[in-house]
């Protein structure tokens, strides 16, 4: 019905434009499942959290949280949190199923799939406009440096983003 195919979504060829930013997305979301995946654990958050998932993991216990008890732990870790356990849930769940808790292994994905579901809603809710609408507002996002770095770090911060996102996708769908 009239117009130019600009505006009508994603259903036209990819231009150049879009090929250039789009491989300079392709180019941030290899490196986060990189530097998830082949660089150790070093911010003390991630620590801590792989800690009380072992200890969870151990214990086979939810009375072991908060690590209250360090007499009780394999570590003696002491850590009278104030963060929602989820993510600790969500760290002792890859510990049973990788059968072990000796190294971090599934729980480093966690985060980067967290950061990269809602790169995809961010990417979905600018393609609303066009194309390369949304492959920008993809990459602007995900190069913000302290929430790539913390997702490829395993750190928090990318499960409440998600869950953010996820809030602004579900009010934008509702309009």
């Amino acid at each position: 019905p009239g117009g130019s195919p600009e505006t009508h979504g994603p259903s036209h060829p990819m231009g150049l434009w879009e090929w250039v930013f789009g491989g300079i997305l392709a180019v941030w979301v290899l490196g986060l499942l990189i530097n998830s995946a082949l660089f150790p654990l070093i911010q003390n958050d991630s620590l801590e959290y792989a800690t009380v998932g072992r200890l969870l993991f151990e214990s086979r216990d939810l009375l072991t949280y908060p690590a209250i008890h360090p007499e009780k732990s394999s570590s003696g870790f002491y850590g009278p949190w104030t963060h929602p356990p989820l993510y600790v849930a969500l760290i002792y769940l890859t510990f049973v199923f990788q059968e072990s808790a000796d190294f971090p292994g599934l729980m480093r994905a966690i985060a980067p799939w967290c950061a990269l579901a809602a790169t995809g809603l961010v990417f979905a809710l600018g393609n609303m406009t066009n194309r390369l609408t949304g492959i920008l507002s993809a990459l602007f996002f995900l190069s913000v440096p302290l929430f790539f770095l913390g997702a490829g770090s395993a750190l928090l911060d990318a499960l409440p983003v998600l869950g953010i996102t996820i809030v602004m996708v579900g009010v934008i769908g509702i309009q």
